[in-house]
């Protein structure tokens, strides 16, 4: 990861980004003239934060915006203080135990990263706001190095996913094994493509890429991945490509609250990543329309977690999403049509499809009578022309209303069937 290479300091130090505009004294001016002439080529973070303890005697922290620790020096207890200065909104003083503490907000609007001066020889940080001021312009500086190390790496992580997504010769397989090994892949062996959006349909963030190397690297899952990609159907998608283990499978299933995610088979050769991003965009079809499905019964979108695996899928489903989706639009619509004024009589079908055409269960779903519901199911044949008992009648509204009908399976159920 980029946050363990070693960073040489090149920049102006009053043009960083992140650098407020400040009058300094001349104490803080010396200082922070100090400090930036003499950075070392390796661990400048951690010579920024000893500087700074030595000046202000003080303990020095430095969070991350998710409360990751990202350097200290002087032994202050990182973990309670975090806990403590969280629930500060910008800059404040306080207490932990013996500890007294000085917060700070750092990065773009305040909203980036967190510094903490915290010491317990006196009743309050002694430190002019000219000095801190300096101390901040020093810690960001550094950042904005360490940042733009992330950033390079995330770009490359993506150009090489999408390399390969664009197809490369077998003879010139041998030269990208190597590639994926810089980024945790064990070279030749299997892995997965996965498609991935939001359920809402949200552009992601530019930060969402680093963030998802992150979630992924705490679970030990390597992982190529790429936003806004012109191969992509839309801008809201992720491409990702990850190891076919259990671990990538369970941090897959485990981490993507609010996102709908699709999964290819699996594969060995790195010429059949085009063949795994199709699957994987079928796969994701199917789960974001169950998604939406969910979401239109009422479901939070950022509790759904759609899953679907392109091996797993039933043959209906998978002969329904490979079909030409304008085609089986239309058809679906010729089908469904009949229902357009009876919008309860379709709910009563979907209820006892996903019931398992059992009357009294999709009665107590909907809180009728059974008696009601047989009424309902009997309109509802003479709408179709056909009956429910008829496997054909049964095959086509399943393939038509299979993301509702998966909407409405009593939990229990759509939970022991993953993608099945």
């Amino acid at each position: 990861m980029a946050s363990g290479q070693n960073l040489v300091f090149k920049m102006p130090i009053f043009l960083c980004e992140w650098s407020p505009v400040v009058t300094v004294d001349g104490r803080a001016l010396k200082f922070l003239q100090r400090v930036m002439r003499h950075l070392p080529d390796e661990d400048q973070l951690g010579y920024v934060l000893s500087s700074i303890a030595a000046e202000i005697n003080a303990a020095v922290l430095v969070f991350d915006i998710e409360g990751e620790l990202v350097g200290s020096i002087g032994g202050a207890p990182s973990e309670l203080i975090w806990e403590k200065v969280e629930e500060d909104v910008v800059e404040s003083t306080a207490r932990v135990g013996k500890w007294v503490l000085l917060t700070r907000r750092l990065g773009p609007n305040r909203q980036g990263f967190t510094l903490v001066l915290a010491t317990r020889v006196a009743e309050e940080v002694e430190a002019s706001a000219e000095l801190i001021d300096a101390a901040e312009i020093a810690i960001n500086a550094v950042l904005a190095v360490l940042r733009g190390d992330d950033a390079r790496w995330v770009r490359e992580n993506a150009e090489l996913l999408e390399a390969l997504e664009k197809g490369i010769p077998q003879a010139r397989e041998h030269r990208f094994w190597p590639r994926l090994t810089e980024f945790g892949f064990i070279a030749h062996t299997s892995f997965l493509v996965v498609v991935d959006e939001a359920v809402t349909g949200d552009v992601p963030s530019s930060d969402f890429l680093w963030t998802l190397h992150e979630r992924a690297y705490s679970s030990g899952v390597p992982l190529l991945a790429a936003a806004r990609l012109a191969i992509a159907s839309s801008d809201s998608v992720i491409h990702m490509l990850v190891p076919d283990t259990a671990d990538a499978k369970d941090w897959l299933r485990r981490d993507f609250s609010g996102r709908a995610v699709g999964i290819s088979e699996s594969h060995y050769s790195l010429t059949d990543v085009p063949i795994g991003l199709r699957e994987a965009e079928y796969a994701q079809r199917v789960a974001i329309t169950r998604a939406k499905a969910r979401m239109n019964t009422g479901e939070g979108s950022e509790l759904i977690a759609e899953v679907a695996n392109y091996r797993e899928l039933r043959l209906g489903t998978w002969s329904a999403v490979i079909s030409p989706i304008d085609q089986f639009r239309s058809r679906k619509r010729g089908l469904l049509g009949t229902f357009d004024q009876h919008a309860e009589i379709l709910e009563t079908v979907i209820i006892f499809l996903a019931n398992d055409l059992s009357v009294n269960d999709t009665a107590q779903q909907l809180f009728l009578h059974p008696n009601t519901v047989r009424y309902r199911l009997g309109r509802a044949e003479s709408l179709l022309g056909g009956s429910l008992s008829s496997p054909l009648v049964i095959t086509d509204l399943t393939l038509a209303l299979e993301a509702e009908i998966w909407a409405h399976r009593p939990h229990e159920h759509r939970a022991g069937e993953g993608s099945q």
